[in-house]
């Protein structure tokens, strides 16, 4: 049997305070996790890039797009300095064939992203739910 303590409105708004806790705890370790396999990726894509003036590598960079609660982060190549061919290398002409280092790159830290993201958020979960002894205010 499952069931909450809910016998007093004080216990009800320190439970909510005490989960709001540990939610925050949780986005902030997703948010962690997923840029740091977007700064993966990068160094990845940036190893990947072909080189002829390093010019190319020298404008990947992360743009974040989004939120701390909704991590939402782009991976950027040319635009800036006069590289205007990042496209071009990665995905061809019709006079040569594309070089995918970007591809390449998210291809290699895929599946790793959504263990990572899984694993900060049950990480999370665990460290916050002792931290504040959540699990006492849960009747089983």
């Amino acid at each position: 049997m499952v069931g909450f303590n809910l016998s007093t409105a004080s216990n009800m708004l320190k439970m909510k305070g005490t989960f709001l806790l540990i939610q925050q705890a949780m986005e902030d370790d997703a948010y962690k996790e997923i840029y740091d396999i977007t700064k993966k990726i990068l160094s990845q894509a940036k190893s990947n890039a072909p080189v002829k003036t390093g010019a190319l590598r020298a404008s990947g960079r992360i743009e974040n797009i989004g939120t701390r609660k909704n991590p939402d982060f782009r991976i950027l190549f040319g635009g800036i300095n006069d590289v205007d061919y990042a496209g071009f290398q990665e995905f061809g002409t019709v006079f040569f064939a594309g070089r995918f280092f970007l591809t390449r790159a998210v291809d290699k830290y895929r599946p790793k992203y959504v263990g990572a993201v899984k694993g900060a958020l049950e990480g999370g979960w665990n460290r916050e739910v002792r931290k504040h002894n959540a699990i006492g205010m849960i009747s089983f």
